[in-house]
């Protein structure tokens, strides 16, 4: 599958597996000046902003490993960035989750691993 394409189907994986677990997406490939973040839902009160990582078998490494220390700082200016632009005055809670997805693509098994809260300043 070429590498956008998997990208978005994975993104559309993860926006299906966060419905089914009483997710509210409110956001898809949110842009500003310096990245994106992949989704950005509602589950009860907290904001959640999450970064979808998606590989087929026989990539190199696992999703996790592909968000280094710099993408994570990334991430966390995009969410302040964003949460200073939609809701400047509020104290909602926000977090930061990395859904990985690993496709076999002989088997067309899927994995998908869900980690909570797990960039933080």
């Amino acid at each position: 599958m070429h590498h956008i394409k998997l990208g978005k189907w994975g993104e559309k994986l993860a926006a299906e597996f966060l419905v089914q677990r009483g997710y509210h997406i409110i956001a898809e490939r949110w842009r500003a000046l310096r990245g994106d973040i992949d989704l950005i839902a509602k589950h009860g009160n907290t904001i959640v902003f999450i970064e979808v990582k998606t590989r087929e078998s026989g990539e190199c490494g696992t999703p996790e490993e592909s968000i280094t220390p710099i993408k994570q700082r990334q991430l966390l200016r995009l969410a302040e960035l964003f949460m200073a632009h939609h809701d400047p005055t509020s104290n909602t809670p926000c977090r930061l989750d990395v859904i990985a997805i690993e496709h076999n693509i002989y088997t067309n098994e899927k994995t998908i691993r869900h980690h909570q809260n797990c960039i933080t300043n």
